[in-house]
């Protein structure tokens, strides 16, 4: 298929309708985007700290990199703090993003099937629930994504016209990638690297200035304000107490990043992983099964079909596929596991598809032959796709709280393989046009079929509106009872600027009431405090005089440590019950007996002797 990477007239009533489904979404989810107990007290809070003086790293701890609490923490500085001003942030980098998607589509399909993909994304990755765009478990992960996707269409217009000012531009939008989540930088620079290297060849000079195009401003950019970070804060506060750049990982996260990628079963998810494949494959058959019948049938009355439009129909390939789906059907029930969704094989796919492209410009490249910019494109955004996708590589998830940001271009180029591939690879030339037409149509349905189940949840789940003086949240009413009663408990114990403790999460609740967290760490979920780090919050605690701690029902099994005080932090925990009196339980059913990990959802409050 020729390459279609200039816009037309037409996209613009594409995006048109893209952008009225996105607004009419954005209206039906309208503030039910975030969660006040895990991960968004950070984003809310954290830049709060910063705008008000604290330093990252040391009087603020942070995994990340320093782009988007900064960021954050300008925008509460000009426009005040409050929810409106993250929401706002979530929606015009989402709206990036969606429009990212489609200028990547276009490059390889037309504007429907384009359109299709980004609609997809929508549903999926921005709107899906449990990590959606407009208020993310974090920001950090958000703007990487906007970063790596602006990195990636840059690399790919370089590709196109070896213009070596986009490759500058791209190690720019890299940088900015690696300061917000250092893997979404590996996988913008990844594919810079490997875009000034093939582009080029074999002019080795050539590739050389073209490398270092890119690397000098992605390198230089990340590197001199890390640099400056580690100047002011130390290395080991960057490097151990922070984990910024992966080392001295504690135990419990360790633990989680394993379960994350899927290696903690990592037999049984390759076996699922091949199954998927199979299955993948069986649907792919079938559509080229029936396409070529419905065209042979359509052509039986103008004229005899020939031998090789017999041959065509593939009989033996819907036998083969069918198999295949019998196959995958089997390991599936085998894994037990029937709702593991068609990402869980683009890991294979992706790998077998970046040898193939590979050995294809090798092949070109002894016959001297250059210029074929769109299988270059596909391969370096191939290459993109799978270094996004190295933390969940042997469990990819169907968006979620972590695949929703590394998604997007995998979901295009699965689109584009089912669209333009898929009927190129299985059907002959007479039912091609139909079975592009079938897989646009089951893509199209998909999409609309994803976002009206996403809206259904937001609808249907979250309900209780959460009004507080920095905003508004729509939220389950096992959490917004709750909070609310934690709010106003705060502001009945407490006066503004005090400080007041939330642990192992929940400081959304410092950051509407306008209390200070006297920690270092917005989130104490396992892992996060070892033993010198009980010691420090202690100190801490003492030192501020911290009138009330309060300790959500947060059982935290993902770190192999479900609960607080008892397979965590025991340290820390005895200290509060020996320096505070257990004052209250807020929750909408607080009959004993109570405890941490309970399905009913509550908050203990501990008040200072």
């Amino acid at each position: 298929m020729k390459s279609s990477p200039e816009m037309e007239r037409s996209d613009l009533r594409w995006l048109a309708l893209l952008l009225a489904c996105w607004v009419a979404e954005l209206a039906i989810t309208w503030e039910r985007w975030g969660n006040p107990l895990v991960d968004c007290g950070r984003e809310m809070n954290l830049p709060l700290r910063l705008a008000r003086g604290e330093i990252l790293y040391s009087q603020v701890s942070y995994l990340y990199g320093p782009f988007s609490p900064y960021l954050n923490a300008g925008l509460y500085k000009i426009f005040g703090a409050s929810l409106g001003v993250l929401y706002a942030d979530g929606i015009l980098t989402a709206t990036l993003i969606l429009v990212l998607v489609y200028c990547l589509s276009r490059i390889w399909m037309k504007p429907v099937p384009a359109s299709a993909a980004t609609l997809l994304v929508m549903g999926m990755c921005a709107l899906k629930p449990s990590g959606n765009y407009i208020l993310p478990y974090s920001y950090s992960a958000l703007h990487g994504c906007a970063a790596g996707l602006c990195t990636l269409l840059l690399i790919l217009r370089y590709v196109q016209t070896r213009k070596q000012g986009f490759l500058v531009a791209a190690g720019v939008l890299a940088a900015v990638a690696v300061l917000a989540k250092t893997e979404f930088g590996a996988g913008a620079l990844l594919a810079g690297v490997c875009a000034a290297v093939l582009t080029e060849l074999p002019d080795r000079r050539k590739a050389m200035q073209d490398l270092l195009a890119f690397l000098v401003p992605a390198l230089g950019i990340s590197g001199a304000v890390y640099a400056f970070f580690v100047s002011l804060v130390g290395w080991r506060v960057m490097n151990h107490d922070n984990h910024v750049f992966f080392a001295n990982v504690p135990a419990p996260l360790a633990y989680f990043n394993l379960r994350l990628l899927g290696a903690d079963r990592a037999g049984r998810n390759l076996f699922l992983m091949l199954g998927v494949a199979l299955q993948l494959f069986s649907l792919a058959a079938l559509l080229a099964w029936v396409s070529e019948g419905i065209a042979g049938r359509r052509e039986a009355g103008h004229a005899p079909p020939s031998e090789a439009d017999r041959a065509a129909v593939a009989w033996p390939r819907l036998a083969v596929g069918i198999a295949c789906g019998l196959a995958g059907t089997g390991i599936a029930w085998l894994c037990r596991e029937w709702q593991s969704g068609p990402f869980v094989a683009a890991p294979l796919y992706l790998t077998v598809g970046i040898l193939a492209l590979l050995w294809q410009y090798a092949r070109r490249l002894s016959e001297r032959r250059t210029g074929d910019t769109q299988s270059l494109s596909l391969l370096v955004t191939a290459i993109f796709s799978l270094a996004m996708l190295a933390r969940l590589l042997l469990r990819v998830r169907s968006g979620g709280s972590y695949g929703s940001y590394l998604l997007p271009a995998t979901v295009v180029l699965f689109a584009y393989a089912w669209v333009e591939r898929v009927p190129l690879w299985l059907t002959g030339p007479r039912g091609r046009p139909l079975a592009r037409n079938v897989a646009l149509t089951v893509l199209a349905l998909g999409a609309v079929m994803t976002m009206i189940t996403v809206t259904y949840r937001y609808r249907a789940k979250l309900d209780y509106r959460l009004a507080t003086e920095r905003g508004v949240m729509t939220v389950d009413p096992d959490y917004g009872v709750v909070f609310e009663q934690a709010i106003a408990f705060i502001d009945h114990r407490t006066m503004p600027g005090n400080t007041v403790a939330v642990i192992p999460e929940g400081t959304s609740l410092d950051f509407f009431t306008d209390r200070r967290n006297p920690l270092r760490e917005e989130i104490i979920t396992p892992g996060f405090l070892d033993s010198a780090g009980e010691d420090r919050t202690i100190e801490e605690l003492a030192a501020t005089k911290t009138k009330l701690v309060l300790i959500p029902n947060r059982p935290t099994p993902e770190f192999g440590a479900p609960v607080f005080g008892r397979d965590y932090d025991g340290k820390l925990m005895s200290w509060i019950e020996m320096h505070y009196a257990d004052c209250d339980v807020l929750g909408r059913d607080t009959r004993p007996p109570l405890s941490i990990g309970d399905k009913r959802f509550f908050i203990r409050v501990y008040c200072r002797k």
